[in-house]
């Protein structure tokens, strides 16, 4: 052939040379389409520091830098979009039926302070999700988010297709260690039961059959020799597994994981990383917040890369790329190797 046309996000180009010299022209479009995004979002970012620095858009000389502000916030979102449709026909055809989350241009602010904008992905059944980004990127709060425990700036976000809130039971949140007081006066079986609220109606008791799954919960994690131990009697690691237990004993097919393997001696560590292998083999999906980059490529079979927008999301083998670690930490970090260790 001499003639190549393509079809690339509803515009068609023309490329008059044989199939080789078009994958070379296609691949010099691609990266000046990219630097120019680039360019666009550095020049959009200018403008944003400068309206919330409090100029008055009221006056005459403001008038058109606001409106043309408002332009270029409509450009950028047509643009994601236009990118993010397209990725999520293709995959939603070749995975069909397997969708469980889509978050379409969601933005949360605490005060004057965003702390994610314009964010979209899409996360599948089965998958292990690494959430990776520097402090401060918006990791838990996208967490938050999507629990419905906060009200979104904008946005919309649906879990299997409905509302987060008619989800209660199919989804299970891990708080970090340090949002929980572990001096509660409560057993380790006390915890593991509250796992069995979502399934119960006001004032229904708890039941033989709830019991026998926190049993089971307990010996999955490892620790049912502990059931009627305090909570605040525990070591870092007993406690995480104790969390880990309420959450398989909800029975939910969608599991939030905030900082999992923070302040868990190794043994924990593995024992945990194993367990959540096993329940994506079952068809669980699981969300992990996660800080350890060097982990990441064993840990995770997807990563989100974020820094209060989306840097990058997708396999994790082509996704976690030193380019996407340097664009979500601002290119602070040593270089991370294959082998998946930071030198």
């Amino acid at each position: 052939a001499d003639s190549i046309l393509e079809l690339d996000r509803g515009k068609i180009y023309t490329y008059n040379c044989d199939y080789e010299k078009y994958l070379v022209h296609r691949d010099e479009r691609l990266n000046a389409e990219e630097k120019e995004n680039e360019r666009f979002d550095k020049k959009l970012a200018k403008e944003e520091v400068w309206i919330r620095q409090g100029i008055k858009a009221r006056r005459t000389r403001n008038e058109g830098r606001v409106r043309a502000l408002k332009k270029m916030r409509e450009q950028r979102r047509a643009r994601r979009e236009k990118t993010g449709v397209a990725k999520m026909q293709i995959q939603e055809a070749e995975r069909s039926g397997a969708l469980v989350a889509r978050l379409e241009n969601v933005s949360q602010s605490f005060g004057e302070h965003k702390v994610i904008d314009d964010f979209s992905t899409t996360v599948f059944r089965g998958d292990r999700v690494g959430i990776i980004g520097p402090n401060g990127a918006g990791k838990s709060t996208l967490f938050k988010a999507i629990l419905g425990l906060t009200d979104l700036d904008a946005g919309r976000i649906h879990l299997n297709g409905k509302p987060v809130r008619q989800q209660r039971k199919q989804i299970v949140y891990v708080p970090q260690k340090d949002d929980v007081d572990w001096q509660f006066p409560a057993t380790v079986m006390d915890i593991v039961l509250m796992g069995r609220y979502p399934h119960k109606k006001l004032f229904q008791r708890i039941d033989e059959h709830d019991r026998e799954l926190a049993l089971k919960a307990l010996q999955d994690v490892g620790i049912e020799n502990l059931k009627n131990r305090q909570i605040g009697a525990l070591s870092g690691g007993q406690q995480q597994r104790v969390f880990l237990a309420r959450a398989l004993c909800q029975e939910a097919d969608v599991y939030f994981l905030d900082e999992p393997f923070v302040g868990v001696d190794i043994t924990t560590e593995e024992h945990i990383i194993t367990l959540l292998k096993k329940l994506a083999a079952a068809g669980k999906t699981l969300l992990v917040v996660h800080h350890d980059l060097s982990t990441v490529p064993h840990y995770f079979d997807k990563v989100i890369l974020l820094n209060q927008r989306l840097i990058a999301a997708g396999d994790t083998e082509t996704t976690f790329t030193q380019s996407n670690i340097d664009k979500a930490y601002s290119s602070q970090l040593p270089i991370l190797h294959k082998t998946g260790t930071i030198k």
